[in-house]
């Protein structure tokens, strides 16, 4: 799938006008490319896990639920909608703040990739603590960003995790 998507935007990409290439910094369309099939990747393989975990807990929720008591599966089908809203709702946020972040660090590597290819005129002008100083704000930046994915991550799951002893606190 990442290779296909990698064909498909080399693709797009040459199809650009110039000025597109003049707004972009040389390295920030390769290093942009790299990323986002590296982050569809991981997504993929961490999402489908997670998709696939939450299927199977509804699933076994329901069948468990019908196979012991009629209230029980009353209680599950009402906290079913609350954890499929929380958990969207965390989860959008949480895919907001990692492309945010994305973003950031590719504007940072577009700066590193520029200042590599002209190393020399760097060096010559001395110019390299202001390369680091404009790195390190879009580095920060993304740092900042990223802090705060981990906190969205939490609600997701202790959300869920809540649902399930909220369940069982009302079979007991």
């Amino acid at each position: 799938m990442t290779s296909r998507i990698r064909l498909q935007y080399l693709s797009k990409v040459l199809h650009q006008p110039i000025s597109y290439f003049d707004k972009n910094s040389p390295g920030s369309i390769a290093t942009s490319l790299a990323n986002d099939t590296n982050v569809v990747q991981v997504g993929l393989s961490e999402k489908l896990g997670i998709v696939c975990q939450v299927l199977s807990m509804i699933l076994c929720a329901f069948i468990i639920s019908f196979s012991k008591n009629w209230k029980l599966t009353l209680v599950t089908a009402t906290i079913l909608p609350y954890m499929v809203i929380t958990t969207g709702y965390f989860g959008g946020l949480s895919a907001v703040t990692e492309a945010k972040v994305n973003e950031m660090l590719n504007h940072g590597y577009g700066v590193a990739e520029e200042a590599l290819s002209s190393i020399l005129n760097v060096t010559a002008l001395g110019a390299a603590d202001k390369i680091v100083d404009r790195f390190d704000v879009y580095f920060k930046d993304a740092m900042r960003l990223a802090r705060k994915i981990g906190p969205l991550q939490a609600c997701i799951y202790g959300n869920s995790e809540r649902c399930l002893f909220a369940v069982k606190s009302r079979t007991n």
